[in-house]
């Protein structure tokens, strides 16, 4: 069963200039894609759309594209991977079922909302400290909630990084034991 838990973050003045790097490779990788996937099909060449293969073309092509690639973590080039192929996913459901879903647009600086996500590697909770998360490349970031309180030992399988109004948030979501948490359930209603 999983579970989604959502924290807010107090990153020190550094550590926002690392978020907000993050979030934006994250939208670079998207829109340099996009602009790749638009560039092909006026060539009239047919380009996959699936995560794996934009991960993949990314990787062949980032030291040129983005010397800077390796100050972030990988997972937020992969968060634009990942936010590129849903949107085209969305897209073309919607025209199979008579949806109206506009073709995926460029992200802009101004008009989007930052946002990266971890799905791999060492992130989440940090044992023996409750009011910290781990983030790969930015390192401890202290939260304002007891994370461990909010997790109820839950493991952690994906952590998505969001700014909402001059705030920073990650929304862990955690894979929990559902057994243990019946158990517990009973045990306090009994």
């Amino acid at each position: 069963m999983h579970k989604g838990v959502k924290i807010a973050l107090d990153p020190s003045p550094v550590q926002i200039v690392l978020l907000r790097k993050h979030a934006g490779t994250a939208r670079f990788v998207y829109n340099h894609l996009l602009a790749y996937i638009q560039e092909e099909y006026d060539k009239g060449n047919k380009v996959s759309t699936n995560f794996y293969k934009l991960r993949k073309h990314w990787n062949s092509v980032k030291a040129e594209a983005a010397p800077w690639w390796n100050e972030c973590s990988k997972e937020a080039a992969s968060y634009g991977c990942e936010s590129l192929s849903r949107a085209f996913a969305n897209f073309f459901e919607g025209r199979k079922s008579g949806r109206e879903v506009g073709y995926p647009r460029f992200k802009s600086k101004n008009r989007c909302r930052p946002a990266f996500a971890y799905t791999t590697g060492s992130f989440g909770a940090i044992e023996n400290d409750p009011y910290g998360l781990k983030f790969p490349k930015i390192g401890r970031i202290h939260t304002f909630e007891n994370v461990h309180h909010r997790l109820k030992g839950a493991k952690v399988t994906r952590m998505t990084i969001t700014e909402e109004g001059g705030r920073w948030y990650a929304s862990l979501t955690a894979e929990a034991d559902f057994f243990k948490l019946a158990k517990e359930t009973r045990q306090k209603v009994g």
